[in-house]
């Protein structure tokens, strides 16, 4: 086998608890709206921080009896802890490029040969988090749909926070503006599909079972962000507007979602995750997805386009 057996224990606790304490929102937003988060962690991988420090405060607190790790030797507890830190870290999204680049390097180098890759355990156990973590689109259809309708509603929330406070409106996460098939596809094809295609390079099981699912699953958002633009075309003719004009050429505006929980709402009742740039409306540009771009797309998906009554745009702090 490629790992030990107490790396294998410190991936699979460290896989429960990545997310432990996750409050809906993304680095971006806590950093540009100033959080506690934030200045708790001096805006570095901020929520991966806080999901470390949340766990092992509270498995340092004997009287809540989850120190699962207390049996250890101290020298085991403290390699389980860094191996932990190194993986949980790792699943920052703003990591993604680069982690994923140096995975592809060592696995053409290295192939399916356990030996060799004896001395980058940490560089293995954390792609493989990474790619779990990413792993929605590796679904079958129905799971991945409803799973990227809770991402979505999640994102969604965060745009409307970013409303509150009167920032800049993060990619994705406006909800009259989202084109989520668009969205997805690029997930897809720039974020997991490369990930893991180089796992399942070494990992046979990655190849032959994940990878068909993910094709399946891109070709079925790349139909449905098809279908939607043809609609969107002919609402807009129907509307008088001319094929060629910019109205009836863009994106269709509004949330997409088939289900009553996520459809488009024009409450006040905001959450979101900027980055600083204002791109209301925009669909990603898959020629140009970049690491900035993985953390604001995330694992997003939802189902039929719902036109909204109106485009919200930014508001000044503290406007009703």
């Amino acid at each position: 086998t490629y790992l030990e057996g107490m790396e294998i224990f410190a991936m699979l606790v460290a896989a429960m608890v990545h997310d432990m304490g996750h409050d809906g929102c993304n680095n971006a937003y806590h950093k540009n709206a100033v959080t506690p988060r934030a200045l708790q962690f001096n805006d570095q991988s901020i929520q991966e921080n806080y999901h470390l420090s949340m766990l092992f405060s509270a498995m340092k607190d004997e009287s809540k009896a989850i120190n699962i790790l207390k049996s250890f030797t101290t020298e085991e507890y403290v390699e389980i802890r860094r191996m932990m830190i190194s993986m949980v870290l790792a699943t920052d999204m703003s990591r993604h490029f680069v982690l994923t680049k140096e995975f592809k390097e060592l696995a053409e180098n290295f192939g399916a040969n356990v030996e060799l890759w004896n001395e980058s355990h940490d560089q293995l156990m954390c792609t493989v988090l990474h790619a779990c973590d990413i792993s929605n689109p590796a679904k079958p259809l129905a799971l991945a749909r409803t799973w990227a309708g809770r991402c979505m509603n999640e994102f969604f929330r965060q745009g409307d926070m970013e409303l509150e406070r009167g920032l800049n409106v993060s990619p994705q996460c406006n909800r009259d503006t989202t084109f989520v098939p668009t969205s997805q596809v690029a997930f897809i094809k720039f974020v997991v599909f490369p990930t893991m295609e180089a796992m399942g390079d070494f990992l046979p099981e990655v190849a032959t079972t994940c990878m068909p699912i993910i094709q399946s699953n891109l070709e079925y958002w790349t139909d449905q962000e098809a279908k939607e633009l043809q609609q969107h075309k002919e609402r807009m003719a129907s509307l008088g507007f001319s094929q060629h004009s910019p109205r009836a050429a863009g994106t269709p505006r509004g949330a997409l979602f088939a289900h009553p929980p996520f459809r488009s709402r024009t409450s006040s009742s905001h959450e979101g995750s900027p980055d600083g740039n204002d791109h209301l409306g925009e669909q990603t540009n898959h020629s140009e997805m970049n690491q900035s771009d993985c953390d604001r797309v995330g694992s997003t998906a939802p189902l039929i386009a719902v036109p909204s009554p109106a485009v919200r745009t930014k508001r000044p702090s503290g406007s009703t």
